[in-house]
């Protein structure tokens, strides 16, 4: 808001002592913000300099903590710097630079340049190029030459396109570049600036920059006109002294101070008119326990009032503050303990706990917990999904009581896919009684981790207990025995449902045994327990250790577990007491774009022996609502619930109160959940599928590998984490459809239909497109090569021959068993890079992720001999790349070899082509032919590199005619065509095509008009067909795989 003010002069009260605790002064035209896990830090300007203070423990990793200072870039840019100075702090690898991010995430990609230091501030590490290249993926670095970088120094960081380069400077005019471009996807914006860590959580580090400058289309934060930063902060409490401080708008020259006890400041609560200090002082002191409300308006040169906002303090309270958990907070461990900022009179503190809103806010027995000395309480362990509530009511001296206010949190779901271990050290002993008659067993554990295998460390310890345990989740119904192994004594406790006190005893070790030593006592294996798919079980190993060797290990087999092998994670869930009322709803708590005609699920809580349903459209008739009710559906049960035909685009509110007649404590009302129904016919969004039969993919979408009728296959060969679909390759929600299609083979086509049951009426709501989402791979590129008198010249380009994928160029034959292929280097050409690659190379296949090996020249800029020769390989589809690298520089023209017998693969350097010298071997399977040519690296994307060879030759089982591909992608799909098929009742069919979704590296929609679908009654769709290449003109091609996702028939105008 902006209003006119007469300005006059007033006289001001300076306060000496406040000095520099005025408000931060934000930089001009910048953004500052704490990222990731980290002590609020601070940017600000010095005059002709910035300093940045920041925590946390790195950026690195997978996460990064730190502080960032920055801007908006959209397209290519770049960052410069100078580090003026590095502060003080306890770590070598504290670090501050510029940095080029795609999010304000902490586990965001990234590329940055920065200078560590020693703890006085000096050279540390030095300087390093540090990027992450995918998000929540891990980091890399290259150290600058000679390290030792001292500030001041200049630092700058470039984008072009996905190319991000890091340079440095002793003077701000000559740079050097530090390691090789990287290629990063980021999309715009991106954001730009300086960053410090302080690489010690908690800990503050101060770097100062100067020479700050910025290229490209970059946004500047508009201008703050607004008062802000208030000090104390928003919202405190226990504020002692009333001096109230402020960040003053950028424009502003005076400043309206309004105090009072309401929110609604008024003309009467102005008590400090046209100040021209960043301050308050309340001369009339606070009053404890009461909330204050402050607002300052910013009054401009041309007499323009900015009206605040208003903040809030409150002096310290009489009643207990500052929760912990804080009120409302969701996600709270099981096993977390209380505590709270005690009252200003307080001598003791009255806890009150429970479920119940009501029994504890009148203080009934059930929830009274009775007095504490200390701010403190551990109500042992919680049930998870479950909403708890507590009070503290504060004693003071003369016994009367303020009566505090009422708190929540809501526990944990649970942790997916974890084992729980704990350890107790310093027990002698190796009974599991010296464990369990412990006093600190079970609630006070030395130490407790997450694991994702049922296995404990090996050779870790003495002296020390361990219990494993968790929620067995098996993937199929069906017969399944188990195996406890352990040094020394051990038991295996499973129940026979998620509560621990129905566990008994299946198998134990008597003495000790090795580690995964399954046979060598008979009790170590249980008899076959018959478990059901889509119910939990508690299960726990106990193990104690004396002395000497340690381990811990649990294995299964049974059902769809066709061997034995330790438990893994995908089948368990980290335990916590199951709650009283349901829980995990799905529809998720107010998921959106559900199907109008949901099938609504819950798990039962613990004591339930049935539920009561209620469903309705408004929120608060379902919370009220009881057995007369018309909304009340009735008692039930089973788990599931339809409500019928629902309307589109509108919420719908549920509850599931759980009853057992036989329990005392109940019933237990449930959780008001809501869902939203989409705004469109939901066809398939593949969520519901999973390895439970009646529930694969496969079965709903009947594919070639089953009938027999073509070259596809839906899902994947085994299960992961529950089910055959694809997990990470999604558009929507948690899962899409992965399919194979191989057209090399007759019919030369690949589909997979979809069966409606009843059928579908496709003409409601208005809707008249029929939509799903494709993503593929890219084709791989082709190139033409020729060999002239055993000579080639091969030009590539690609950002490397390493880590998990590859991009360059590839001139190929066939190799059918062993064999050999040889050729001398002549010539590197020129490029950027030092790390150029070209030579010789034996591969699985012709995706980026492919096996192989290769012998290779690296070469300079000017096509000297760069990092010499290397023999480079990798030995898993998608895994690491390893490499051997030659003693001495080796130049060009030079010979280089690679040999295949069997399944070891060694490369080979030669001066003449006629002494070898061996550079290493490596041992791969491949599945024939394989393929044998060479291959040509540019290390830079988008830069071609040319390499001369001769006297190119070949051995053994090679056959065909050169061919070139350019491979650029971790798999690439043949060049066909999407169609889709829509049948109805009466058989009649129409399809539509896509030239293009098949080779889409990216999520892609495709539209289909029903009304191009001529002749089907789309009043009675039956059956859908989703394939690759043409079932009406079949012609022999490739093989590849695509994902689809959100299936659905919507208005041609939404997305």
């Amino acid at each position: 808001m902006f209003r006119k003010a007469a300005l006059f002069s007033s006289a001001v009260l300076i306060l000496s002592s406040v000095g520099s605790a005025w408000g931060q002064v934000y930089p001009k035209g910048w953004w500052t913000e704490t990222i990731g896990a980290a002590t609020a830090g601070k940017a600000e300007p010095k005059a002709d300099t910035f300093e940045v203070t920041g925590s946390g423990a790195d950026i690195w990793g997978s996460a990064d903590a730190f502080h960032f200072m920055y801007k908006e870039l959209s397209g290519d840019g770049s960052i410069t710097a100078r580090v003026v100075s590095k502060g003080t702090g306890t770590n070598t690898w504290a670090k501050g630079g510029v940095m080029i991010r795609s999010e304000l995430t902490a586990g965001s990609q990234h590329a940055m340049m920065v200078l560590t230091a020693n703890s006085d501030g000096t050279a540390g590490n030095g300087a390093a190029f540090q990027w992450r290249p995918t998000a929540g993926g891990a980091s890399s670095s290259v150290s600058a030459a000679g390290n030792a970088v001292t500030a001041p120094y200049w630092v700058r960081v470039t984008r072009a396109g996905n190319q991000f380069s890091a340079f440095l400077s002793a003077d701000g005019q000559t740079w050097t570049q530090t390691g090789d471009a990287q290629t990063i996807e980021m999309a715009d914006p991106v954001y730009i600036g300086l960053c410090v860590t302080s690489h010690a959580a908690a800990e503050m580090r101060t770097f100062t920059f100067d020479g700050v400058s910025h290229a490209g289309n970059v946004t500047d934060h508009p201008l703050r006109l607004k008062a802000y930063g208030p000090n104390p902060a928003s919202g405190s409490v226990a504020v002692i002294t009333p001096l109230f401080m402020w960040t003053p708008g950028e424009t502003a020259v005076l400043h309206n101070v309004y105090f009072g006890t309401t929110p609604e400041l008024t003309e009467a609560d102005l008590t400090g008119p046209q100040q021209n200090y960043a301050m308050y002082y309340h001369l009339a002191g606070m009053e404890s326990g009461v909330q204050y409300y402050w607002r300052v308006d910013e009054i401009d040169e041309a007499g323009e009032i900015i009206t605040g906002d208003v903040w809030t303090a409150m002096a310290m309270p009489l009643t207990a503050y500052k929760p912990s958990p804080a009120n409302k907070a969701e996600g709270v461990s099981a096993n977390t303990s209380l505590s709270w900022s005690v009252g200003e009179t307080a001598v003791a503190h009255h806890v009150y706990f429970g479920t119940s809103l009501a029994a504890v806010d009148s203080g009934a027995a059930e929830a009274d917990k009775g007095q504490v000395a200390k701010p403190a309480f551990t109500p042992g362990m919680l049930r998870v999904s479950t909403t708890y509530y507590w009070r503290v009511d504060e004693i003071t001296p003369d016994g009367s009581v303020q009566k505090g206010a009422v708190w929540s949190f809501d526990t944990e779901a649970g942790v997916a896919n974890k084992i729980i271990r704990q350890y107790w050290s310093n027990i002698s002993g190796t009974a599991i009684t010296d464990l369990t008659n412990n006093a600190n067993y079970p609630n006070n554990p030395t130490g407790v981790e997450m694991l994702d295998l049922f296995e404990g460390p090996t050779d870790w310890a003495d002296t020390y207990g361990t219990r494993m345990y968790g929620w067995l989740k098996p993937p199929v119904t069906g017969q399944y025995t188990f195996w406890i192994a352990g040094d020394d004594l051990q038991e295996l406790w499973l129940s026979t449902d998620i509560s621990p006190a129905n566990a008994v005893k299946i198998a134990t070790v008597n003495t000790w045994t090795n580690s995964r030593e399954w046979e060598k006592e008979a009790n170590q294996k249980s008899a076959p327990i018959s478990l059901e798919a889509g119910r939990k079980y508690y299960i726990q190993a106990l193990g104690k250790e004396g002395t000497g060797g340690d381990n811990i290990a649990v294995a299964w087999q049974g059902g769809s577990i066709v061997d034995r092998q330790v438990i893994t994670g995908a089948y368990m869930d980290a335990f916590g007491l199951s709650p009283l009322t349901a829980f995990t709803p799905n529809p998720t708590d107010k998921a959106v774009d559900v199907p109008q005609e949901p099938v609504l699920t819950w798990v039962a809580g613990e004591k339930a022996a049935s539920h009561e349903v209620y469903f309705g459209d408004d929120a608060a008739a379902v919370a009220a609502a009881d057995a007369g009710s018309p909304l009340f559906k009735g008692s039930q049960a089973d788990t599931t619930f339809a409500p019928g035909d629902l309307e589109w685009n509108k919420t719908y509110y549920w509850r599931v109160d759980e009853v057992n007649p036989a329990e005392s404590d109940g019933p237990w009302a449930g959780k008001v959940w809501s869902f939203t129904t989409a705004d469109f016919m939901v066809v398939d969004d593949f969520e519901s599928y999973t390895d439970a039969e009646g529930s694969r993919i496969y079965e709903a979408w009947v594919d070639g590998l089953t009938d027999g009728s073509s070259g596809s296959m839906v899902g994947y060969m085994e299960a992961v984490n529950g089910t055959f679909a694809e997990t990470t390759v999604v558009h929507g929600g948690r899962q899409s459809m992965p399919m194979d299609y191989d057209n090399s083979v007759s019919p030369f086509y690949s589909e997979a239909a979809r069966e409606f049951s009843p059928a579908q009426n496709w003409t409601v709501e208005g809707v008249d497109t029929l939509s799903l989402w494709v993503q593929g791979y890219p084709a791989m590129g082709q190139i033409a090569v020729v060999e002239t008198g055993g000579k080639m010249s091969v030009t590539g380009a690609g950002a490397d021959i390493w880590g998990n994928s590859d991009q360059f160029t590839y001139a190929y034959k066939s190799l059918d068993g062993d064999g050999t292929i040889t050729a001398r280097v002549v010539s590197k050409g020129t490029g950027t890079s030092t790390w150029a690659k070209g030579g010789v190379m034996i591969r699985d296949s012709l995706d980026g992720g492919s096996t192989h090996a290769m012998m290779v020249l690296t070469a300079n800029s000017d096509g000297a001999a760069g990092n010499g020769a290397s023999f480079q390989y990798r030995a898993t589809t998608g895994g690491t790349s390893s490499n051997v690298d030659s003693g001495t520089v080796i130049a060009a023209p030079y010979w280089v070899k690679i040999e295949r017998m069997g399944e070891t693969l060694t490369g080979y350097v030669s001066a003449d082509g006629k002494t070898w010298t061996q550079m290493g071997t490596t041992a791969i399977a491949m599945e024939a032919p394989v393929y044998i040519g060479l291959c040509v690296t540019s290390h830079t994307a988008g830069e071609n590199r040319t390499f001369e060879f001769d006297n190119i030759s070949a051995t053994g089982g090679v056959s065909g005619v050169w061919k070139g591909a350019v491979i650029s992608a971790s798999r690439h799909n043949s060049d066909q065509g999407l169609y889709v098929t829509v049948r109805d009742s009466a058989g009649k069919q129409a399809t539509a095509t896509d030239a293009a979704a098949v080779t889409a590296a990216n999520w892609t929609q495709v539209k289909i008009p029903l009304a191009s679908l001529a002749g089907v009654n789309l009043a009675k769709v039956q059956t859908l067909v989703v394939g690759v290449g043409s079932r009406s003109n079949p012609a022999a091609d490739g093989k590849g795989r695509i994902f689809v996702d959100d299936i659905r028939v919507i208005r041609a105008s939404q997305p």
